[in-house]
């Protein structure tokens, strides 16, 4: 999530299913976060086993929230799988020449979400950037292929560097070198 005020927002969706993998209609459930003074809150899940929770983040991006959810028949007392939520900053022009660790993105939005090692920042490309992997010059597309392929797995396990990035600014060439 990029933070680019004072308070912003996020929906999370909590699903239910059985040992089956079938829906589990009319479950209470609930998340936690663990962020001060977030509360997401819950409520019964719908006939497909799911219940979508909105809430509001105020604070700086650059954080990391763990949203854990809790589900059952009638209380919701059961502990479920949780989830990481980054709160992103701007990137800046990171001209320092150290790599950095991927943690997340999406492809499609052209998003990478990246550890600059004080928190999590987004950096956002576009086909005016220049793309390097390993080093060496390469094509948008094979950058990004080589990128999909590792944000599909739990921990992509690449490093990023980039330099004369400014957030917002499409006319501006970034180049960026995935490792």
């Amino acid at each position: 999530m990029h933070v680019t005020g004072s308070t912003t927002g996020n929906t999370a969706t909590v699903t239910v299913l059985d040992q089956y993998g079938n829906p589990f209609p009319g479950a209470r459930v609930s998340l936690a976060s663990s962020l001060d003074g977030v509360s997401p809150g819950g409520g019964t899940v719908n006939s497909r086993g799911s219940y979508p929770i909105a809430y509001r983040y105020s604070g700086e991006g650059g954080v990391t929230e763990t949203l854990t959810p809790s589900y059952g028949a009638t209380t919701a007392s059961l502990t479920g799988t949780a989830v990481t939520v980054y709160w992103t900053a701007d990137a800046g022009p990171h001209d320092d020449g150290t790599a950095r660790a991927v943690l997340t993105g999406d492809v499609n939005r052209r998003h990478i979400v990246v550890n600059d090692g004080t928190g999590p920042v987004l950096l956002v490309y576009d086909d005016n950037d220049r793309f390097d992997l390993r080093g060496s010059p390469t094509s948008m597309a094979a950058f990004e292929a080589e990128l999909a392929t590792a944000l599909r797995r739990d921990t992509p396990g690449v490093t990023i560097e980039w330099s004369n990035y400014r957030p917002g600014s499409d006319r501006r060439v970034t180049e960026y070198d995935l490792t």
